[in-house]
């Protein structure tokens, strides 16, 4: 019987860290301009030892939360320990 080993260390667009990973990468652009009045929206997951992931990093979830209509930007932060603890974080700016 083999074993497979899993683990949430490929989360992102570069290289993770080994034992600790914690940063925020952009996702996307539009020409839709921040306002004064702009909102932040954000959505999570979370993903234990490859075993068991919950949540909803969507952007569409972050733009519904902070009733985010016009898109403006949208940001992604990704922290890791060891592989086995990932937090999967999405940040979405707009009117």
């Amino acid at each position: 019987m083999g074993v497979v080993l899993v683990s949430c260390a490929a989360m992102g667009p570069s290289s993770p860290a080994v034992f600790y990973d914690g940063r925020t990468t952009p996702v996307t652009a539009t020409s839709n301009t921040l306002s004064k009045s702009a909102k932040v929206g954000v959505s999570k997951q979370l993903n234990v030892l490859g075993l068991v992931a919950t949540g909803d990093a969507g952007i569409a979830k972050a733009a519904k939360e902070a009733g985010i209509t016009k898109i403006s930007a949208v940001d992604q932060k990704n922290k890791s320990i060891l592989g086995l603890f990932c937090k999967t974080t999405t940040i979405v700016y707009g009117d």
